[in-house]
This record gives structure tokens, sequence and C-alpha cells, in this order.
């Protein structure tokens, strides 16, 4: 039987060739952070699963002087396999895949939008796909996220998650930086 030939990637690794190809494609940047450790510490409320280290990760993109950042979680990819889906960029992804707006939806541009995991979850937010426009609302949404209070979920999965759906996404109502 025949013998598979050339190198076989680990999973982030293919999902970061599949990215920095959709990146090189599209004109985008790609920066990559790599954790130097497991988790995160936070100063006042200690560690924290590594899922939280894409948080000041994000701050810092943001921090370099882009007009705006997209991050995506080392384990998900664009499908640049589907025509469809490999020719649209970033804004035209988000246009694609954002609810209508209601009558209750927030107005104007929203500094932060997140995926959601629709139909399996409905339309909570996912913590694996966001784009961030700069700007002082991003900076006080990720601080707010960054800072909130974590208790088990600091741990505990489902970490980062957790907060961004049970603190952030029942703002979204009251405060229009969300999307």
């Amino acid at each position: 039987s025949p013998s598979p030939s050339g190198t076989t990637l680990a999973y982030p690794s293919l999902a970061f060739a599949l990215n920095a190809e959709y990146a090189c494609s599209h004109g985008y940047d790609l920066l990559y952070y790599r954790m130097v450790g497991p988790s995160c510490s936070h100063a006042t409320q200690g560690e924290r699963h590594g899922s939280y280290c894409k948080l000041p990760a994000i701050a810092h993109a943001l921090g370099r002087g882009y007009d705006a950042v997209a991050f995506i979680d080392s384990d998900s990819y664009f499908r640049i396999d589907v025509p469809r889906f490999r020719n649209m960029s970033v804004p035209q992804l988000v246009a694609e895949y954002s609810p209508p707006l209601t009558a209750t939806a927030p107005r104007g541009s929203p500094s932060a939008w997140f995926a959601c995991d629709l139909p399996q979850l409905g339309d909570r937010p996912n913590g694996g796909f966001h784009v961030w426009r700069a700007g002082e609302m991003a900076k006080a949404l990720l601080a707010h996220w960054w800072h909130a209070p974590a208790g088990r979920f600091a741990t505990e999965h489902d970490f980062e998650q957790h907060v961004l759906q049970w603190q952030l996404h029942h703002l979204a109502a009251a405060i229009p930086a969300l999307a």
C-alpha cells in the first residue's frame, strides 16, 4: 500500500497555514501570539486559564495602530477551500453573519463583533472569533472583560467565554458597543 509522503501538520499548525493564506490573499497582517506558559496571571485575581490570554493580546494588537483587529482562536480557520468564503473579506464576513437590526439592537457602529453558535447554542457570542474596531470603547470593553470577576471560571470551563456570555453579552442592550 502506498505510504503518505511529506509532512503532516498538527491541527493548530494547519489552521495557522490556512489563516496565513487567507490573510495574505486579502492584504491583512497576521499576528501570531504564542503563549510562554499554560496560563495568564491577573494582578489581583491570580491565575487564569490560557484562553484569557487573548484579551491582552487583542489590546496589544490594537495598540499597534490597526483600525481593526480580528481575533481567531488557534484551532479555527477560514474556509479557503470554499470559494465563497475564500473571497470574502473580514468586513464582508461580518456583514454576512451579523443578525438583522431589531428595535432593541444597538445602533451605530459597534466596537466589537462576535461570531455566535447558531443554531446549536443560540445567539450567544463565541469567544473564538471576534472583530474589534480601534477606539476608547474597544479598550473599555477589553478592560472590563479582563477585569471582570471570573470566580471559578478563571480556571474552569467555560473560562473567558462565561464572562463574555453572562456579563458582557447581557450588557449589550445597555451599551451600544457590541454586535
